[in-house]
């Protein structure tokens, strides 16, 4: 198992915010120690009595993965040269123009009233203009953890990494699924993001009125005027929601520069550390301004370096086409929000013919800019209710290679590209073209698994259905080696799902996995297998049994199989 230190070195008078980060940290340790990572955070006191603990540390401290210095108005001068003496010790073990281990970050807080000691500034300055090391400013504690946590997942290379999810009062950072104690509130960079504020703005009032036009729909049905409004205001309200989370990823994106200049390893310009400043001051149009694209680019060829000019303009295209693609999301997702608004309507031959319309519209943006599969799911599932089977099969033809669309669709719209596996999948077995839906089936899990290790719900829910699908679609093919594998996979993620909600057990989980276990026994009484399939079927009607709310017809079903199967044998 490999052991991460991480050294806290504070003055007295950052003593609370030093406790914070680390006992935020230390928080973190079971959840890397199911990576094999053994996360340690230790205080570092530079007035230790005992010389032995004393050397003792500072020896630990060059070894160890990351060093952290807290200041607010004055500097220790046994601290200053310990920081020094660290940093100068990175620049010798470092390679290829990176530095060594261990990496070592400075926090200034901004002092009440702005003044601070001659020998701190003088410290500040060294640091800038001697070693080029950039140092970070923060104005609350909670500025400092975010910063920090993003730090530590550079440092440890490991996990999904941080995100921002939620909205409004709700919203909050996560590390790997799990809730952080950060109150982005008081991040003075993500109070100081205007564009996070006129979105999420948008989407509250958005919000109020989705809510409201939802519960009038559920009562009125029948008022077309109410659906149509209802159904534009869902896909606005969708859309918002993507690019609140858009925002949210550029957001962290831009602290994760940040966190990546820490390091030391590549010198900093002035503009770019003024931007950085100014984004952690809270100032994020200023900063914003500064990291302008032609701004870089400018840099770029001002210092000669043809490799950061076409790094420049490659990350200006890839922006820009990446922006036209979002566009174009959301622009099928609103040509679908409207089939579903005409699906809803009376099935008059002009409804069918305005429906064809939208959803080969939405079809075509979709393959021509691969996209995804769900607007090309719905259509070909229009031609199958119509019984068009001839302009079916063209659709099914063109779907782009599953695999390389999964590649070409990364981060969080996998989400939507899962979704339309899944439908795709089950039309797939509708016309019988079981090979493709296997395929499209084992692509959908894939990423329902990847989206359920941060999101396990509704993800994991999602994977049991497919799985639930591919196993039934294996045994209609006779692939029974192959269906047996994804029933036990099925049965391990009941099981695990069941203990972790056991309130939600009678409902969903528990039962879900007592009609796994019958059928893989079912599978093993096909087969021939009649001690395995006792044995599943005796562990089901156990879990039967045990429900709050038994299914009586579920436990006689299983008891009649148990003694059909005693009889045979």
């Amino acid at each position: 198992m490999a052991r991460v230190l991480v050294f806290m070195v504070a003055d007295g008078e950052l003593d609370a915010d030093r406790r914070g980060v680390r006992d935020l940290l230390s928080g973190l340790s079971d959840l890397y120690l199911d990576r094999g990572v053994d996360l340690k955070v230790v205080d570092w006191d530079p007035h230790e009595p005992d010389p032995e603990v004393r050397e003792g540390n500072r020896r630990l401290m060059e070894g160890c993965d990351l060093c952290v210095f807290l200041f607010l108005t004055r500097v220790d001068p046994q601290v200053a040269d310990e920081l020094e003496r660290l940093i100068g010790l990175t620049r010798e073990r470092g390679e290829h123009g990176r530095p060594g281990r261990p990496y070592v970050a400075t926090w200034f807080r901004d002092p009440p009233d702005g003044e601070v000691t001659p020998g701190l500034e003088r410290l500040r300055s060294r640091l800038s203009d001697g070693y080029g090391h950039f140092w970070n400013k923060y104005p609350h504690v909670d500025s400092l953890k975010l910063g920090m946590v993003l730090l530590l997942v550079r440092c440890l290379d490991t996990g999904a990494g941080v995100e921002i999810r939620g909205d409004g009062d709700g919203t909050a950072v996560y590390l790997d699924g799990r809730r952080l104690d950060i109150d982005l509130n008081d991040v003075a960079s993500y109070r100081g993001y205007r564009r996070i504020r006129e979105l999420d703005d948008r989407y509250r009032d958005c919000d109020l009125e989705y809510r409201s036009l939802r519960e009038e729909y559920r009562h009125d049905r029948d008022d077309d005027e109410l659906r149509d409004r209802y159904a534009r205001v869902a896909s606005e309200h969708a859309s918002l929601l993507r690019e609140l989370e858009r925002a949210y990823e550029d957001y962290l994106r831009l602290l994760n520069d940040i966190a990546a200049v820490n390091d030391g390893g590549r010198p900093l310009s002035a503009r770019l550390t003024d931007a950085y400043h100014a984004l952690q001051d809270g100032d994020t149009d200023r900063a914003l301004e500064i990291l302008d694209l032609e701004a870089i680019t400018a840099d770029a060829e001002h210092d000669a370096s043809a490799y950061r000019a076409e790094q420049a303009a490659a990350e200006l295209h890839t922006r820009l086409a990446e922006k036209h693609k979002d566009n174009l999301r959301d622009r099928v997702a609103e040509l679908l929000a409207r089939d579903s608004a005409l699906w809803s309507k009376p099935d008059t031959p002009a409804n069918r013919e305005q429906r064809l319309r939208v959803l080969k519209a939405a079809a075509d943006l979709e393959l021509k800019f691969r996209l995804g599969v769900i607007a090309q799911s719905h259509l070909a599932r229009y031609y199958y209710d119509q019984e068009d089977y001839d302009q079916l099969v063209s659709v099914l033809t063109r779907v782009p290679d599953l695999e390389r669309l999964v590649r070409e669709n990364p981060d969080h719209r996998n989400r939507d590209l899962a979704l339309g596996l899944g439908a795709l999948a089950n039309l797939y077995w509708d016309v019988d073209r079981i090979d493709e839906a296997a395929k499209a089936y084992e692509a959908a899990i894939r990423l329902d698994r990847e989206l359920g290790r941060c999101n396990p719900d509704p993800w994991d829910r999602f994977l049991a259905d497919n799985l639930c699908s591919l196993t039934v679609l294996y045994e209609h093919a006779g692939r029974f080696d192959e269906a047996e594998n994804v029933y036990k996979e099925s049965i391990e993620l009941c099981r695990e799902r069941a203990q972790q909600h056991p309130n939600d057990c009678p409902d969903v989980w528990g039962s879900a996995l007592i009609i796994c276990l019958k059928d893989l026994a079912y599978l093993y009484y096909r087969t021939g297998r009649y001690e395995e399939a006792k044995r599943e079927w005796t562990e089901a009607l156990r879990l039967a049994e045990l429900c709050s709310r038994p299914d009586r017809d579920l436990i006689k079903d299983i008891t009649e199989q148990l003694r059909l199967l005693d009889d045979e044998r």
